[in-house]
């Protein structure tokens, strides 16, 4: 493969060779569109919706701004987010929180907020279940099994029956034995290289010498940045300056087929307006779920590359945008809730990152409850889903009904990659099947079937997916071997 373009004068088929297409216009997406443009390729990318962004989209309401979920972006890639936004991306100090037994604990868990909130009976059992995982239990020599002894080894029985045994079955949908370990261990790696894990553990240390009464001055919260009126703001501008630089961005299409030939792909597409249309590059970056580009391949992969896509599946999402009758719900920028009497299993309040999403005397909050396929069409079951919500604020806040004004709810489908126990197998023979593949890519969050894929951790796997573009060598030149667990297929 010769996929390295150059700054000479290039024949009809170099040009080709150069131009290259996309599909999704989400943040992966859009990142490989900004960083290859500046490589001299052609970019053209295909989104099925009718706006740019994918899970970074910001929606208004009433003069409110919620993110479809909670987007933070960390101080690694800051000169990159500031080239975008400019100082419309502003640092932000808060907490995280869980929401047990009507309390509010911080996240990371610490002993004297523990003790302060929960009470010396119910927080001395917990504080002493990690003390004994710190100190007495170690991982089996094979391993873990599950994401269930992972979580049991690190914090001990108690913490993990109070904070992890319900709140994994609201994400996953199946039991925390039924988990692979990779649920936990991902972000505990991801917080460990972006040396996050490091400031938490001091917080934790900290918190244990900092006196009963008295508020010390560092507990100020993590350090994070967020833009201006929500996270849409990056992947607007890259955006737009990817069509400032010429490239091309179809919005609302329907991708019906991606036929591979030996040295180019051509995209069957149907555009916003019902028309017919094809589009051919030399090199395809895939965003889409990994599992649907493999219905849409032709030639048709063989019959257990499609059986090995069957097993893979993604948790829906559905979010509920309130506006509420309050100054504020809560300090926290986000809480989870690990009880199973709450339907949800996250609350974010906007106005946490930045005043500017909400108003004096109303603030918004937007409200995420996992479900699965066997729950049914989203417009079947979403007003009960409603209704179930409204109870669960109800017995945590006190929120009323009649406090609450506009509401809004949306579904994405393809929010999390399940990862049931086993998947690395399915996911393999889709890695392999690609493997062959040299001018197509599938990498991002749904690309590569990861479930706690980050803004930041996107564009540092983009990292990988550039160097194998720019230095024009094959798969297994660049990668070796598939693995399930590549930066990209």
């Amino acid at each position: 493969m010769n996929i390295r373009p150059n700054g000479n004068a290039t024949s009809p088929q170099q040009e080709q060779t150069r131009s290259l297409l996309i599909l999704g216009a989400g943040l992966a997406g859009l990142w490989a569109g900004y960083r290859l443009q500046e490589r001299g390729f052609q970019i053209s990318i295909l989104e099925q919706g009718h706006a740019s962004g994918g899970l970074m989209e910001t929606l208004e309401m009433d003069g409110f701004y919620f993110d479809l979920g909670p987007h933070i972006f960390l101080e690694d890639h800051l000169p990159f987010y500031a080239e975008l936004v400019g100082d419309a991306m502003r640092p932000v100090k808060g907490f995280y929180g869980f929401g047990l037994q009507r309390k509010q604990v911080l996240s990371p868990i610490q002993p004297v907020n523990l003790l302060r909130t929960l009470g010396i009976s119910r927080a001395l059992p917990m504080l002493f279940s990690m003390l004994y995982a710190k100190w007495f239990k170690r991982p089996s020599s094979n391993g873990f099994t599950n994401v269930q002894e992972v979580i049991i080894s690190r914090f001990g029985e108690r913490i993990c029956g109070d904070f992890f045994r319900d709140y994994i079955p609201k994400v996953t949908g199946l039991p925390a034995v039924e988990v692979s370990p990779d649920w936990f261990l991902e972000r505990y790696r991801f917080y460990q290289e972006h040396n996050l894990w490091a400031n938490l553990v001091g917080k934790v240390f900290r918190s244990i010498t900092a006196s009963w009464g008295k508020k010390r001055k560092e507990d100020k919260g993590l350090s994070l940045f967020y833009p201006v009126l929500g996270a849409q703001m990056v992947t607007d501008a890259l955006a737009n300056k990817i069509q400032e630089r010429g490239g091309i961005l179809h919005k609302g299409v329907r991708v019906e087929t991606v036929e591979r030939l030996s040295d180019q792909i051509t995209v069957d597409y149907s555009g916003a307006d019902g028309a017919q249309r094809k589009e051919t590059a030399g090199i395809l970056i895939s965003t889409i779920p990994v599992t649907n580009l493999m219905r849409i391949l032709s030639p048709t992969p063989p019959e257990e590359v499609l059986k090995a896509s069957r097993r893979l599946s993604f948790r829906r999402l559905a979010l509920f945008f309130l506006i509420v009758n309050r100054e504020r719900l809560t300090e926290k920028i986000q809480i989870y809730f690990p009880e199973s009497r709450y339907p949800f299993k996250r609350i974010y309040e906007p106005k946490n990152l930045d005043p500017t999403m909400g108003k004096k005397g109303q603030t918004g909050i937007c409200v995420e409850v996992c479900f699965g396929e066997e729950d049914g069409p989203f417009e079947q079951i979403r007003e009960g889903m409603y209704r179930s919500v409204l109870e669960g604020l109800g017995h945590f806040f006190g929120l009323r009904e009649e406090e609450i004004g506009r509401h809004q709810e949306r579904e994405v489908p393809y929010a999390y990659a399940i990862y049931r126990d086993g998947y690395h197998e399915p996911l393999r023979t889709l890695a392999s099947y690609l493997f062959s593949m040299d001018n197509l890519v599938s990498y991002g969050r749904q690309g590569s079937f990861r479930y706690n894929y980050l803004v930041d951790r996107i564009i540092d796997a983009f990292n990988e997916v550039y160097q194998y573009i720019d230095t024009g060598t094959s798969k297994k030149e660049f990668l070796g071997s598939p693995s399930a667990k590549s930066a990209f297929f």
